[in-house]
């Protein structure tokens, strides 16, 4: 394995952060935490009413940290590192693959109760 060095990943994360950041990022993370913050709101006030809303929301937004986190920066670690790079984020992939898996469960289950006002003791 060349280029095992936690040096080398750091320097890596940190170029691609930025490159997020300055680019996708800029106008993607506004529009996530908005939407977030608006949902939030909506499941605190009305509950359940909005449950099928808040997990296809959430569906998604994991579908596009799986996507870009998962795969892409992989893909731009193996450039970077070769196959060591499973050394620091070999896991990461398959963490997300089974989130997301976990909330499409969740779309078609429906189990999630976002009541937080009529608790059961």
């Amino acid at each position: 394995m060349d280029n095992i060095s936690p040096s080398v990943f750091g320097r890596l994360f940190g170029e691609i952060s930025v490159d997020y950041l300055n680019v996708p990022g800029k106008y993607i993370y506004p529009v996530f935490h908005l939407v977030t913050l608006v949902l939030f709101i909506l499941i605190l006030s009305r509950g359940n009413k909005h449950k099928r809303i808040f997990t296809f929301y959430f569906l998604m937004n994991y579908i596009w940290i799986f996507l870009y986190v998962g795969l892409y920066m992989s893909y731009l670690f193996y450039k970077g590192m070769g196959w060591s790079f499973l050394v620091f984020w070999g896991a990461i992939p398959f963490f997300l693959a089974f989130i997301v898996f976990q909330w499409l469960k969740e779309l078609k289950a429906r189990k999630n109760n976002l009541e937080f006002c009529n608790s059961v003791d």
